[in-house]
């Protein structure tokens, strides 16, 4: 175990023996009391330093006290000098106020007859007023229901122009069904008529043919009788003519076989095309349609689109007008309020002319002095200005009352300007002499930090001239401007004494005092930009100006009223063409809807009579066939004569040599009889030709009449469509007479009221242009009457200034009090007799003189303020110290009465333990060895412990550490008998302690243990018999069937020895109540 553990949670030797003696219950209240005492002492230290620091700064406060004293002391003998001189201008006021309250009672005479007479004015006014507002609303709501009229017309118009167009349309498509169908009609009429006369011309052919066929026969027979004349001459020719003849007969069948067929091929081929050339007709009628449409569609779209820019046009201008006309009105309210802020600035400025006509009296004098006395700058307040001065302007006209004080160079010129003032007898002026004021100088450039949310007004002005800025520091000082008077408050009444403004003319000044309220707080004091003075001259100019603005402004007033009424009339006429335009369009738009549904009917017939004139693919096998058909008849008809042409050739041969045999006679028999037969085979060939014609006419006219009773269909169709629209136009029509009746009614309605509204507006105008000539009398009166009401109201404000004033310097000498034990007079308030005593100028010279010695001090009235803090700070700091003084030592001998505790019982402890651990040592050694306990430090054995040391038998002095086992075992058992021995504990567990040591030595523990420990109990747990032997009661500890088991033996009862067998040592368990239960026992077993 070490000396001593090394932190709190570790135990030694020392810790050990404390608890054993009991001194350890005072470690933490030593620690706690050492704790507060370091903390006293640094309180103590901290203090102490605090008082020398303020003893130190009162001392060096001690010259700036005197100083200020001083100063008060000026100051008080100033107020009093500046109570006497406000009462004389008080006095002063009064005067003036009855005056101005006399004049002002006639003006207020005047006006309130004016008024009487207004009254009726206003009250005829007010009646045609209210008459126009009522006129006006009724105009606006047959305005609204004219406009639904109208609207609701333009619908049922829109609706009847697409219906007429419906109409239109649908009359187009029926006279053209109807054109169809005559045409159709003649067609049939004409191809019956055709039949009739092919007919005809047939059955007259075919009579012709019967007709000639008996003239044939008769020639024929006459040409025979003639060639039997010559038959002798001519047989031979008639036999060569007869076999040719025969010869001619297959070629002639084939050939008129083949002309039989070409001709019926033919006519099929020429009724084929018939359809498709009639189709083609049809589809080029329909595309020189479409080209007709499209023209007529392409210039509707050029009308409409112009109708829309029109329109377009119409709506913008329409509303530019409106826009402007709204604009007007806005400009008209506009004007109307830049007329009264000029008729107020007027009024402002004829105030301002006749307050500066009063106080600019002296500065004006003063300034025309510059010339002969040049150190003379000017007025305070035009010498400087903010840039933000809407911002401060309330806040530096508050804070700086010297801004109407004249600065000056040096006395010099300040003596010439109160003589010339006295002299003239011109009034007085307070003057700031700049020579007198140069020791605040480096006061009023050194660096300055602004507390937060504040900042200093002397650094926000700005000056021309830089040696004038020295007078704003003179008048302001140190004066800082803050938001709001929270933190003004904050600021002023903090650690350090500020003088304060805020922003809304609240003033904390340094003395304490606070001043402020009122509902028109002081303003323009300071100029807006720097100026050497102000002249009533550019008053008047301005005054003439803003004079000339509102006239300027009432004439163009009226321009604009006039200008509204012509964009009235303008609006008006663009209203109705945009009325006109918005009915057109939609008509066009009808137009051109009906057209492009007309075009794409047409476009929607051109691909079936495309269709048509292509034929169909039946058809065109058809015609192939016939073409090939005709082609075909045609190669046999060719190579049918062909074949014959020789035959042929060879029988004209042999004829004309029969002719010519028979002469002239039998020749012209024989042409004869070829004419009739000719003629014959022309009226067969025609008759063919005719039953063609006559069986194409009848399969057109089969397809034109059921064309015709397809058309008749849709035109009864169209028929019934039109009905039903006309019929709905009708009933719309009759709708819409009776909607534009009502419209019409309306519309005379409201032209008539807009007639009446125009004379009621031009009789409403004049009545209020009288009424406003009549009110600006009565406002150039009322303004005169104001401003003398507002000249008394400022010379009576001028009193209660005088008053507030006087009020102030009570509270300001009051304020000069620094604390309680300071007396102070109030200034005493004089009676009338008593001010007559009194010069004015007089009184103003020596304040003047007081204020240039006070110029001459830098007093600190903060200093003073500060020196009684500190004074006061200073005893309470002191009494403070010496409380905690006394607290640190009541402390300091309450942790040495701890310490002298623990220590005293300590020791007492320690030296009974340390003479029983050598006593229990040399008992176990006998009396062959020591032992011994040993502080490491004699002086305080608390601070590095206790030592254990042991000189074994037959050795030197050695630590417990540096022992073998059984030493260290015999010195903890020595260390622990001497403990039992000073404070027995009831129990000890000791477990093996004889493992190091030997039989003799376990003995003695033993007996020593058995003995002399009767009052407690030992629980040892051992191995050597030595030490069991002595034991009162063993337990033992045995395992059987994997189970550990206990069994508690009393050894006084043993008697009976232990059995012992070959190679196997047992045990019994015996009862110590019967001794007499038989001990089981097992082979190569071992129990207990």
């Amino acid at each position: 175990m070490k000396p001593k553990g090394k932190n709190e949670n570790e135990v030694g030797l020392l810790e050990y023996l404390e608890d054993i003696i009991g001194t350890n219950k005072y470690v933490t209240p030593i620690d706690e009391a050492y704790k507060r005492l370091e903390a006293l002492n640094e309180e103590r230290a901290s203090k102490y330093q605090r008082v020398k620091l303020i003893q130190k700064d009162k001392e060096g406060l001690e010259e700036t006290k005197k100083e200020a004293e001083k100063h008060l002391s000026m100051e008080k003998e100033i107020i009093d000098k500046q109570s006497i001189l406000i009462q004389i201008e008080r006095l002063q006021a009064d005067e003036k106020t009855q005056e101005a309250e006399k004049k002002a009672k006639a003006i207020e005479q005047k006006l309130d007859e004016h008024k009487t007479e207004m009254e009726q004015f206003s009250e005829e006014v007010k009646a045609i007023e209210e008459s126009f507002s009522k006129e006006e609303k009724e105009y606006q709501k047959m305005a609204k229901a004219l406009n639904k009229a109208k609207e609701k017309f333009t619908r049922f118009e829109r609706e009847q122009i697409q219906l007429q167009e419906d109409e239109k349309h649908l009359k187009a498509q029926i006279k053209k069904l109807s054109t169809g169908l005559e045409k159709s009609e003649q067609q049939i009429e004409q191809k019956t008529k055709a039949i009739e006369e092919s007919t005809q011309e047939k059955e007259a052919c075919e009579q012709k043919v019967e007709d000639l066929a008996e003239p044939l026969a008769k020639a024929e027979k006459q040409l025979e009788i003639m060639f039997e004349g010559i038959k002798d001459e001519t047989a031979p020719l008639h036999l060569r003519l007869e076999e040719e003849q025969k010869k001619l007969m297959p070629f002639q069948k084939e050939i008129d076989a083949a002309q039989a067929g070409l001709g019926l091929a033919n006519n099929e081929r020429n009724i084929f095309l018939s359809k498709s050339q009639a189709a083609e007709a049809k589809l080029a009628e329909a595309n020189q349609d479409i080209e007709r449409l499209r023209t007529t569609i392409g210039e509707r779209e050029k009308r409409g689109k112009q109708l829309q820019k029109d329109q377009e046009q119409c709506r913008e201008d329409l509303k530019e007008k409106i826009q402007e006309l709204e604009s007007l009105s806005g400009k008209d309210i506009e004007l109307m309020q830049e007329i009264g802020l000029a008729r107020s600035k007027i009024d402002e400025l004829r105030n301002n002319l006749n307050e500066s006509q009063t106080q600019n009296k002296v500065l004006q004098k003063l300034t025309a002095l510059k010339k002969t006395l040049p150190g003379i700058y000017g007025r305070l307040g035009n010498l400087g200005t903010i840039e933000n001065l809407a911002k401060y302007d309330i806040a530096i006209s508050t804070a700086c009352g010297r801004l109407d004080d004249i600065v000056v160079a040096d006395t010099h010129t300040a003596q010439e300007c109160v003589k010339y003032l006295r002299n003239n007898n011109l009034g007085r002026a307070t003057f700031i002499i700049l020579e007198k004021i140069q020791n605040q100088a480096r006061q009023a450039e050194a660096d300055f930090r602004a507390p937060a949310n504040s900042e200093r007004l002397y650094d926000l002005i700005k000056v021309k001239q830089p040696e004038v800025k020295l007078a704003f520091y003179f008048a302001l000082k140190d004066t800082l401007v803050t938001d709001t008077i929270e933190m003004a408050t904050k600021i002023a009444y903090g650690q350090r004494r500020y003088r304060v403004v805020t922003l809304t003319g609240n003033l904390i000044d340094i003395s304490g005092t606070m001043s402020g309220g009122g509902n028109k707080p002081k303003r323009g004091g300071l100029a807006k930009s720097v100026q050497s003075d102000i002249d009533p001259a550019a008053l008047n100019k301005e005054l003439e100006k803003y004079n000339k603005i509102a006239g300027d402004k009432s004439l163009e007033l009226h321009e604009l009223r006039e200008h509204h009424t012509r964009l009235e009339l303008i609006i008006e006429q663009l209203q109705h063409k945009q009325e006109a335009l918005r009915k057109e369009v939609p008509r066009i738009e009808l137009d051109i809807k009906g057209l492009t549904q007309q075009l794409g009917e047409i476009e929607a017939r051109i691909p079936k009579l495309k269709e048509e004139c292509r034929l169909e693919k039946e058809d065109q096998n058809k015609l192939k066939k016939l073409e090939a058909l005709v082609a075909e008849k045609e190669k046999i008809l060719s190579k049918a004569k062909k074949a014959a042409e020789s035959v042929v050739t060879e029988i004209a041969n042999i004829e004309n040599q029969i002719a010519n045999a028979g002469g002239s006679k039998l020749k012209k028999q024989r042409e004869k009889v070829q004419q009739i037969s000719a003629d014959i085979d022309t009226a067969a060939e025609t008759a063919t030709k005719l039953s063609v014609v006559i069986a194409s006419a009848k399969v057109a006219i089969q397809k034109l009449q059921s064309g015709i009773e397809r058309d008749k269909k849709k035109l009864a169709a169209l028929q019934t469509d039109i009905e039903k629209k006309k019929k709905h136009r009708e009933e719309i029509t009759e709708v819409a007479n009776d909607v534009l009746k009502d419209r019409e009614e309306l519309e005379n309605s409201y032209n008539e009221k807009s007639e009446a509204m125009k004379s009621f507006r031009k009789e409403y105008e004049q009545k209020k242009k009288a009424y406003n000539q009549c009110r600006t009398t009565e406002v150039d009166l009322l303004n005169q009457f104001e401003d003398e009401k507002k000249k008394v109201e400022e010379l009576q404000k001028r009193t209660y200034i005088y008053a507030a004033k006087l009020d102030k310097l009570s509270k300001k000498k009051l304020g000069l009090k620094i604390d309680d034990d300071d007396h102070v007079d109030v200034p005493a308030i004089l009676n009338v007799k008593e001010l007559e005593d009194y010069d004015p100028q007089a009184l103003q010279a020596e304040i003047a003189v007081l204020r240039q010695e006070q110029s001459t001090l830098s007093p600190n009235i903060n200093a003073l303020k500060e020196w009684r803090t500190k004074h006061s700070e200073f005893l309470a700091k002191k009494e403070d110290l010496d409380k905690t003084t006394e607290e640190r030592d009541a402390k300091r001998k309450e942790y040495d009465d701890l310490r002298k505790k623990r220590l005293d019982e300590f020791m007492a402890g320690f030296s009974t333990i340390r003479k029983k651990l050598s006593e229990m040592y040399k008992m176990i050694t006998l009396d062959d060895g020591d032992a011994d306990l040993e502080p490491n430090d004699s002086l305080d054995p608390f601070s590095e412990g206790i030592s254990f040391r042991v000189r074994p038998p037959k050795k030197s002095w050695k630590y417990i550490y540096n022992l073998s086992g059984g030493e260290m075992t015999l010195s903890s058992l020595a260390l622990v008998f001497a403990l039992h021995t000073y404070k027995p504990t009831p129990i000890y567990i000791m477990d093996e302690i004889d493992a190091a040591l030997d039989f003799k030595n376990v003995s003695i523990v033993a007996n020593y243990i058995k003995e002399r420990t009767k009052n407690a109990q030992f629980l040892i747990i051992s191995l050597r018999n030595d030490m069991f032997e002595q034991a009162d009661r063993l337990v033992g500890i045995y395992k059987t069937e994997n189970c550990t088991k206990s069994i508690t033996i009393n050894p006084a009862t043993f008697a009976m020895p232990i059995p012992q067998t070959e190679n196997c040592t047992k045990s019994i368990t015996i009862n110590p109540a019967t001794f007499a239960m038989p001990i089981p026992q097992t082979e190569n077993c071992t129990k207990s």
